[in-house]
């Protein structure tokens, strides 16, 4: 512990008696007295680092340390919330065992402030959870409101970009894992109509979603998912038979999806969201123009189909299904009767053993991802890097509590 002691007088200009503005001239008049904080702190540690061996490990470095600049007048500058603070630029010469040296600048290591950089890693991560939750020009307001420095709206899109590439990501365990997987649309640069689709895996754990896994790219593209749930299927590699068997996936139904799932595991057991059967029926029902009786007869006994009553057993429920097909086949909708087929074999995944719960068998619950995302991207025209940054920080802080500190 280091006590210092700073005497300073500082003037201040006001051009009003506000609080707000009272609060902003004095944060920013505290620039100087906070560089001479930092420049006393910075020597002083140093020193005790070098002592103690402890600045050797923060570089990496085996052999021997000696300073090159610890009270010389070089500086560098460090964006603060108060302003531009000019600090000690701390330079150490590295031995090797062959005689030669390098020289090393020390400074933004012992700050946390990463090589290159004027803006301190904690302040990113908070730039870049203000740019998730709202517009970069709502997010640098925000700041320069409360007193901080006003940064350039650039600085909040590298902060952003910054930041999603250091969140990690993953499945929490391999036990009893239930994997929820969809797609969102999304209005990117110079991708037509459609825009971009962004991909999202999630995973349900203890009643809660958790983020595993998010990318960007192409509607329906089978190899895009695979590379997704290729991090997954690694895990599961080293797992055993047993282990394996537990896992499970909610999907709607969507055939790159369920490409990218069927590559995961062999034992993998695959649940058709319930919500979505009925959903997407309809659009069949359109495209085969349907009468209205039978529209109405095919929804109610699909919907039959589809609802796991109490005591109605899967057999129960395929009689029903293979009912609509039959109808479908007599009526030549063949639309809906492909569509009912490939339903067959996920339609009733959860029931197949009696011990295995599938909470989100009814309405998948990565919706309301897709809903959080939605609320962001919304806002303007993204290229496919900045929107895929924005909605990993979006959804890694309010699913996997990540995003509020350079800690994750």
């Amino acid at each position: 512990m280091k006590k210092i002691t700073l005497q300073a007088k500082i003037s201040f200009e006001l051009e009003e008696i506000k609080l707000s503005h009272v609060m902003r001239v004095f944060l920013r008049g505290l620039c100087g007295l906070f560089a001479s904080l930092l420049s006393q702190a910075l020597r002083h540690y140093g020193a005790e680092y070098m002592r103690s061996g402890r600045l050797g490990k923060l570089l990496g470095h085996d052999g021997p340390l000696t300073w090159k600049s610890l009270h010389g007048s070089r500086q560098t500058v460090l964006y603060t919330i108060f302003g531009k603070a000019w600090v000690p630029q701390l330079q150490v010469r590295l031995h090797y065992a062959d005689g030669s040296t390098s020289t090393r600048s020390v400074t933004r290591l012992l700050l946390g402030v990463s090589r290159f950089q004027r803006i301190s890693d904690e302040m990113k991560y908070w730039m870049s959870l203000l740019s998730s939750l709202c517009s970069y020009r709502t997010a640098r307001k925000v700041l320069a409101g409360l007193g901080f420095r006003s940064y350039a709206l650039g600085s909040f899109r590298r902060s952003v970009l910054w930041v999603s590439q250091r969140l990690e990501l993953g499945i929490s365990s391999v036990k009893a894992c239930l994997l929820l997987a969809d797609g969102t649309g999304i209005a990117t640069l110079n991708t037509g109509k459609r825009g971009s689709e962004l991909k999202v895996i999630a995973e349900w754990v203890a009643g809660k979603l958790r983020l595993v896994n998010i990318g960007i790219g192409k509607y329906g593209e089978k190899r895009e998912w695979q590379a997704l749930f290729l991090p997954i299927k690694q895990c599961f590699e080293q797992a055993g038979v047993e282990v394996r068997k537990e896992l499970a996936a909610v999907i709607d139904g969507c055939k790159a999806i369920l490409s990218g799932i069927k590559n995961l595991d062999r034992f993998i057991r695959i649940q058709r969201d319930i919500w979505h059967i009925t959903h997407q029926l309809k659009y069949y029902l359109w495209k085969d123009k349907v009468v209205e009786l039978h529209k109405a007869t095919l929804f109610k006994t699909v919907f039959s189909a589809a609802f796991p009553e109490n005591g109605k057993t899967i057999e129960q429920r395929l009689e029903k299904l293979a009912t609509a097909i039959l109808l479908c086949s007599q009526f030549k909708y063949t639309a809906c009767m492909s569509y009912l087929m490939n339903l067959a074999g996920h339609l009733a995944a959860h029931q197949e053993e009696a011990t295995w719960e599938m909470p989100t068998a009814y309405s998948t619950k990565i919706e309301r991802m897709m809903r959080t995302v939605n609320q962001r991207m919304d806002i303007g025209v993204w290229s496919e890097p900045g929107a895929l940054a924005v909605a990993k920080i979006r959804l890694a802080h309010f699913y996997n509590g990540q995003g509020l500190s350079s800690g994750g």
